[in-house]
């Protein structure tokens, strides 16, 4: 598209023009053979698989079905345990036409977990170190005069002192924050924005050489089969279904793999995973927790171990690490009726979690 070729374009210039053609040269492999047998991934199958009570996906069905006709936003969901898909459909009406399990919806401030994904695998084969000064990458802020200089760690979890969204197309970005620098009070609080991550991702394109939208197909969803996804930012701009999201969640539940495919170590999954902001922080960083794209996703009957992040258009994916359990639903806005639903649907799916024998 027009967009991402004149992003292209630039990103190649801007290479030649600051060096960072000569200085970063390695190419990302990525992903890599899996070892061993494959990840598990998203597949048909039994409710004794999946390790929920044999009728499921009909009590899920039922809330769905009942939120679709109190509701004006139609939806996808999908949901999957031990890999196995317990649900998956589409409901309601876009445009006077019924929604389809293929239909593009808008994931809103989920593509921060998504650009967060792909800037892992560049962490994880060391062409990326969330803990170095960004200048090591962006020669346009050697010498800006930033209270202390960010990393990429500040710039994906919030902390570096910026503000604003939708800025990916203003291709002098670097070079704006550089001269806003001593008006940025990096490592003060958590403020959440676009921006930081719109820059961090401009410096994983100057680190790798690739143009995010296409690296995101090339490395991430073609490798996955997300043959219905589009992601042109790194924080809000990106159209996808709920299975698509399922199979990043699945990947990330598997601690970096799925099927055939390594797309990084599971320390590196682990490392994106929410936390204290203390190293970004320093010694009083607040009850705050964020990852790389990710925040905790705790209570509801979830495990204390579920992460994923929030969407202005209600769009969810909850990835739990305890229950092996992926929630993904799609939709353009809340719609009427969000908060009465929305909880519902989480706890019923997780009350259709088996105990020893409930699957006969």
């Amino acid at each position: 598209m027009p967009r991402t070729r004149d992003r292209l374009w630039w990103l190649a210039q801007k290479r030649a023009m600051n060096g960072n053609d000569h200085r970063f040269t390695k190419q990302l492999a990525c992903p890599s053979q899996l070892e061993g047998p494959p990840a598990p991934v998203l597949r048909e199958g039994t409710m004794a698989g999946a390790g929920m009570v044999y009728d499921a996906p009909q009590r899920i069905d039922r809330v769905l079905l009942e939120w679709a006709a109190d509701t004006d936003e139609p939806f996808i969901a999908c949901v999957a345990r031990h890999g196995v898909l317990v649900l998956h459909k589409a409901y309601g009406q876009r445009d006077d036409e019924p929604m389809t399990t293929r239909t593009l919806t808008w994931m809103a401030s989920l593509s921060k977990l998504v650009s967060g994904t792909c800037v892992m695998m560049a962490v994880d084969q060391g062409l990326m170190d969330l803990d170095a000064p960004i200048d090591t990458y962006s020669p346009a802020h050697s010498g800006a005069k930033f209270n202390k200089m960010p990393t990429m760690r500040h710039l994906y979890s919030h902390t570096a002192g910026m503000t604003g969204d939708r800025v990916e197309d203003d291709h002098e970005l670097e070079h704006l924050c550089a001269e806003f620098a001593p008006f940025t009070k990096v490592g003060e609080k958590y403020q959440y924005n676009g921006v930081s991550l719109e820059l961090g991702l401009n410096l994983f394109e100057q680190v790798t050489g690739e143009c995010y939208p296409l690296y995101v197909q090339r490395h991430l969803l073609g490798p996955l089969g997300c043959g219905d996804t589009e992601a042109l930012n790194a924080s809000w701009n990106t159209r996808s279904t709920a299975m698509d999201m399922a199979k990043i969640g699945q990947m990330l539940l598997n601690g970096g793999a799925y099927g055939p495919w390594r797309f990084f170590a599971e320390e590196t999954r682990d490392a994106m995973l929410p936390t204290r902001l203390s190293r970004q922080l320093g010694e009083n960083p607040g009850e705050t927790q964020y990852g790389v794209g990710t925040t905790w996703y705790k209570g509801d009957g979830l495990s204390d171990r579920c992460f994923g992040h929030g969407a202005a258009s209600g769009a969810t994916l909850r990835i739990d690490l305890n229950h092996d359990l992926i929630i993904s639903m799609t939709r353009n806005t809340q719609g009427r009726n969000f908060g009465k639903y929305h909880l519902k649907f989480i706890q019923t799916v997780v009350d259709c979690i088996a105990e020893p024998g409930e699957t006969e």
